[in-house]
């Protein structure tokens, strides 16, 4: 069952009933003036699909109750609501936040992204969000979106990622040489990426190496030439 609360300016509260429809899979609420979502909601065990109103900035407890819900669509603030509960959501495997102005706080997402075991596909366009250090290498993640970050540098995180198919760097700071070489790893398969990133790590420390060794031996040149007699031209 499919249900779509979209585009409704008079919708103000759900009822309480909504829990009675064990069999609803779809729930998309867009558009719609809600002031919260009740609890009874998680109920509807069979829900797969479930997109929250990107002003509610909070969900009741008890999400975790979804055992069967793939994709979900919230403000950032609703989801850090349920942080704690994201971990036993195994089939949870698209998640969505919802965009804020560009002169909105940024949000630092909740430890427990990383430790989704399903989560495949992550859009935070625009949403004004830090990604957590728990997400780094995450083992399953294979799209991120993170257009509209203010972000200047990426590279090495997304190439962490042994699973990683497409990324989204739309609007953001990342130098276009960067984004070259972003580019052309993701033309390998993960596999093979992470060989180019340790062959490109050991190049570069070794160019750092012979720069080292280059500036210490330049002070023992100049002194030893300092040190060098000059010749004289004897007089006739």
């Amino acid at each position: 069952t499919r249900l779509a609360l979209n585009d409704l300016p008079a919708l103000r509260h759900l009822p309480k009933s909504i829990g009675d429809l064990r069999s609803l899979e779809t729930l998309h609420m867009t558009n719609c003036a809600l002031v919260e979502i009740p609890k009874q909601l998680w109920k509807c065990t069979e829900l797969t699909s479930l997109v929250v109103p990107d002003h509610i900035e909070a969900l009741p407890p008890g999400i975790r109750a979804l055992t069967k819900l793939e994709q979900l669509v919230c403000h950032p603030k609703a989801l850090l609501s349920v942080a704690r509960e994201l971990p036993r959501m195994k089939q949870l495997a698209f998640l969505a936040l919802s965009p804020r102005p560009k002169t909105a706080r940024p949000i630092r997402l909740p430890e427990e992204l990383g430790r989704m075991p399903g989560l495949t596909t992550l859009i935070l366009g625009y949403s004004r969000t830090l990604l957590p250090d728990s997400l780094d290498g995450h083992p399953e993640l294979r799209v991120l979106d993170v257009g509209g970050a203010d972000i200047d540098t990426i590279a090495n995180y997304l190439l962490r990622f042994p699973k990683l198919e497409s990324v989204d760097l739309e609007d953001t700071k990342i130098p276009k040489a960067e984004r070259a070489l972003i580019e052309h790893f993701m033309t390998f398969p993960p596999h093979r990426r992470i060989e180019l990133i340790r062959w490109e790590a050991a190049r570069e420390q070794r160019a750092e190496d012979a720069k080292a060794k280059k500036k210490k031996a330049a002070p023992a040149k100049k002194k030893a030439a300092a040190k060098k007699p000059t010749k004289t031209r004897a007089r006739s």
